[in-house]
């Protein structure tokens, strides 16, 4: 059994929230504040192969974390999660908790294939750096922002919220996917980009896009500019989706 400790006639269970890290000389700090509404949870950690864990029945759970070396994940399944992971092995963020009310991600990935996963309501998911991977809200929440650097592999981000706000730039985003019936707007610089709207593609090799905007996937407009040429040339294309029924 969990041992807790009393704090505002409140037995506040630490086990709620854990920041461990690989080796014993590594730095962790980890604070609860308990009172009789909320329990919360601040942790700071400096180090190799560190993991950050806020559990079901914290309110707000806020992460920091500076990764020396080795993966290096943050998982919150709070009310309010904030993650911050800086560093060389960044690795994993997610908020797991389904109806979660919000997410704030902020990824530095340097070391290898990163993802970020948010659940909550509203996501606002950041990822800088050289091997971003792949950015994901899967709640069916309200709104999601994503913002992606991708310059070593294919990228992708997918979005089930009502609300999709997609950014990727860099030389390799591959895949922004929006589901049905959301509204979304898409924005992307790279040279091989594929849009995902409720099962159809729009691929090309070489533009940037100012904006792709679209509501129920039953109308997709695209506005780009080329870059493979000398010369800017500026297109425009539609496709209807009722074109198939």
């Amino acid at each position: 059994m969990n041992r807790g400790f009393e704090l505002g006639g409140e037995v506040c269970e630490k086990a709620k929230c854990s920041s461990r890290c690989k080796n014993h000389g590594d730095h962790c700090n980890l604070l609860w504040n308990c009172s009789s509404v909320n329990y919360n949870c601040s942790m700071n950690c400096e180090g190799k192969g560190c993991k950050q864990t806020c559990n079901t029945g914290v309110e707000v759970c806020e992460m920091n974390l500076e990764c020396k070396g080795d993966d290096c994940d943050q998982t919150c399944m709070a009310n309010t999660c904030k993650l911050n992971c800086s560093g060389k092995n960044c690795k994993k963020q997610r908020c797991l908790k389904e109806g979660g009310l919000a997410c704030e991600m902020d990824l530095e990935c340097n070391g290898q294939d990163c993802e970020q996963i948010c659940n909550a309501h509203k996501c606002n998911l950041n990822c800088s750096g050289r091997s971003c991977k792949k950015q994901k809200c899967e709640g069916k929440g309200d709104v999601c922002e994503m913002h992606l650097e991708c310059n070593n592999q294919d990228c992708e981000q997918i979005c089930e919220a009502k609300k999709c706000n997609l950014t990727c730039s860099g030389k390799k985003c591959k895949t922004q996917n929006c589901t049905k019936n959301a509204e979304c707007n898409k924005r992307w610089n790279a040279n091989d980009c594929t849009q995902m709207f409720d099962g159809h593609s729009i691929t090309s090799d070489s533009y940037m896009s100012n904006i792709v905007t679209s509501i129920g996937a039953s109308t997709i407009r695209v506005f780009t500019t080329k870059i493979s040429t000398g010369d800017e040339t500026e297109a425009y294309s539609e496709y209807n989706n009722s074109l198939n029924t």
